[in-house]
């Protein structure tokens, strides 16, 4: 997770969901994200990363642990990077 916290510019804010406490700067996105993958079953990406000048996007889906992979939630993160 460190190395991916990262990877988002310093000033990197995540609302999610949209409108809820901004979770800000590297120790907090590492921890948002460290959160959200143990909370999960599987994750899987849907299609290509998507990728102009330092933005990237592409689709997910997350699966959460005691559903038995019959619910699905699907997001569409938008990050900037850094380098």
């Amino acid at each position: 997770m460190k190395a991916e916290a990262k990877s988002f510019t310093i000033n990197a804010v995540v609302e999610n969901p949209v409108g809820s406490a901004p979770h800000r700067d590297h120790d907090a996105l590492r921890d948002f994200y460290r959160a959200a993958t143990d909370s999960v079953e599987k994750m899987v990406l849907e299609g290509n990363l998507r990728v102009r000048e330092k933005w990237g996007a592409c689709g997910m889906h997350a699966y959460p642990k005691g559903m038995d992979l019959k619910f699905c939630i699907t997001d569409l993160p938008n990050p900037q990077f850094s380098n």
